[in-house]
């Protein structure tokens, strides 16, 4: 390990911190003895104090029973480059978890971007899924290499607005109650999410890990555990000591190192079913600098994106679009809430699926769902067809995932338009798992079997 340079020992009125991130690149953090770390024009001053840019910065006191938790680095380390530590940290997480490799390498990336999660456009989650017992071995892994894990029994707004300024764990979030879990998810994972309390403004933000039973429904990593038939790995807390020494050093020299490229990246996905996308922009912003990696984890993710997109093109929200794709393409100047609730009911219909949709429930979906406000006229409840409708009924589409938009509409610019943006990089339309059918076709049988009386 490469020799540091001192810094001061003494600080008349410093600021109390646990890390800062500053915009020229340099970073301070707290060691596990509870000396600072700064990280400044290519190299590291450790002391009790940190002075930068005029001002004095001491590490905040935490309670011994929070500083063992937390498992604070005791120091920092030369990483080497962003393939070498993600092979490194997926390789361990392969070898002791026996997780597959796309499994492993998205693992991978949560836990080097819970170190940079406060640089990223979302914080990331990650689920385990699987039942009571299964996550310990992954959890115990994750508890050893993530940013300051913190485990909780219980959560709730009103206690994580408790927790020390600049905290910034891993939530550790296990087996909660579903009614107390989601309002404390919602609030951790969003952006931009800040509350005040204790007259102060809290940043509710955080990397977060969940253990469930079942997936939750939230933009999320979700990785299912099945235990079945596989070699039974404890990790003891002598390994993950060991582990944490291995790997943190390497993870804290990231985030002082990389912050500011991760915090700049404007890594996306466009191609990726929405969920999923929000997901690879974190994921991919984390490792900034290393297309290649970036791109490993696209592929990693193209099974969630799969499913994201069958669930989404099956959806009533998604056979509305088709019901309205098809007023689109025969250039109505409107289309009736009535209408369109017949359309897709056929589509239901054709598909052997026996969901119905009043119109009622149908006027629902249009404007909580699709944005989409039809207007009151003597036969009742309409939607204007405009330009901008179509553009955005076609936009809407494309996002669902909507089967006819597979087999664009030969006389209809907007979806060739989108049809060419939903090309991956390697110029291949996306494939989905489920069966294709002719939409526009489909319809004709549809309103054929409406008009019967």
């Amino acid at each position: 390990m490469p020799a540091a340079v001192r810094i001061s020992e003494k600080s008349n009125d410093a600021v109390f911190t646990l890390g800062e991130l500053f915009p020229t690149g340099s970073a301070i953090d707290v060691l596990s003895s509870g000396h600072l770390t700064l990280w400044r024009d290519g190299h590291e001053h450790l002391g009790v104090s940190a002075e930068h840019e005029g001002r004095s910065y001491v590490a905040t006191p935490l309670g011994s029973e929070l500083q063992r938790l937390l498992r604070l680095p005791k120091a920092t380390d030369d990483f080497g480059n962003i393939e070498l530590l993600v092979s490194r940290l997926t390789g361990m997480i392969a070898s002791h978890s026996q997780l597959d490799e796309d499994s492993s390498l998205l693992v991978a990336a949560f836990v080097l971007s819970s170190w940079v999660f406060d640089c990223l456009p979302t914080a990331p989650c990650l689920n385990l899924c699987g039942r009571p017992g299964t996550e310990s071995t992954l959890l115990n892994i994750l508890a050893s290499v993530c940013r300051r894990p913190l485990p909780l029994a219980q959560a709730s707004i009103a206690k994580l607005s408790k927790l020390p300024e600049g905290l910034s764990p891993t939530l550790i979030l296990n087996h909660l109650r579903p009614a107390a879990l989601m309002p404390v998810l919602a609030a951790i994972t969003g952006s931009n999410v800040s509350l005040l309390a204790h007259h102060r403004v809290v940043d509710l933000r955080y990397a977060t890990i969940v253990c469930t039973q079942n997936p939750i429904p939230a933009t999320a990593l979700n990785v299912h555990l099945h235990p079945e038939g596989s070699a039974y790995r404890r990790i003891t807390q002598a390994t993950m000591e060991q582990l944490a020494d291995e790997f943190q050093p390497y993870l804290l020299r990231y985030r002082l190192t990389r912050h500011r490229e991760v915090a700049n990246s404007e890594f996306d996905a466009p191609w990726l079913h929405w969920n999923v996308r929000m997901l690879a922009r974190a994921l991919g912003a984390a490792v900034e600098g290393s297309p290649e990696t970036q791109a490993r984890i696209i592929e990693a993710l193209r099974r969630s994106d799969e499913k994201s997109k069958v669930e989404s093109s099956q959806s009533p929200a998604a056979v509305v679009l088709e019901a309205l794709l098809v007023a689109c393409h025969e250039k109505r100047p409107e289309i009736h809430v009535f209408e369109i609730a017949e359309l897709a009911n056929g589509i239901f219909l054709g598909r052997h699926d026996d969901q119905v949709l009043s119109p009622k429930a149908l006027g629902g979906i249009l404007r909580a769902e699709l944005g989409l406000c039809p207007e009151r006229n003597a036969r009742g409840y309409a939607l204007r067809m405009s330009s901008q409708t179509r553009q955005r009924i076609h936009k809407l589409a494309s996002t669902y995932g909507t089967l006819s938009m597979m087999t664009p509409h030969p006389d209809c610019a907007l979806c060739s338009e989108l049809a060419s943006q939903t090309l991956d990089p390697g110029n291949h339309i996306r494939e989905h798992v489920h069966e294709v059918h002719e939409v526009h076709a489909v319809h004709e049988v549809h309103n054929q079997a409406g008009a019967e009386p």
